[in-house]
């Protein structure tokens, strides 16, 4: 199997798992862009940083579900995105920096 077939069924499950894994009980994710709801299986997965840089292209902090046409006509001005801490306790927290080796708390980014 060549690199580029096993990129390709890699991109079909990691698109499955980002929109799955922000998706709510009923399906339903938020687009990130919009800020409207749709279910799962009709949004993209899609990313800020392009998929051509390998190092972040099955980095979950860099892919989120945005619905087609907000992701294909994503202009950069029209969200603003900033980084807050997760609302976690400080033991999970303090785990989270164990484990990773940083002295910050885990982040998240959120459209405002």
């Amino acid at each position: 199997m060549s690199k580029k077939t096993i990129i390709r069924k890699f991109d079909k499950l990691f698109s499955r798992w980002v929109r799955l894994s922000h998706a709510d009980s009923n399906g339903y994710c938020e687009c990130i862009t919009c800020g409207r709801s749709y279910k799962w299986n009709d949004i993209d997965a899609g990313h800020f940083v392009s998929r051509r840089h390998l190092a972040l292209r099955f980095d979950s902090r860099n892919v989120f579900p945005p619905v087609n046409p907000d992701n294909v006509m994503f202009d950069p001005p029209a969200i603003v995105l900033v980084i807050v801490p997760f609302p976690e306790s400080a033991a999970a927290s303090a785990a989270h920096c164990s484990t990773k080796g940083c002295d910050t708390p885990p982040r998240k980014i959120v459209r405002m």
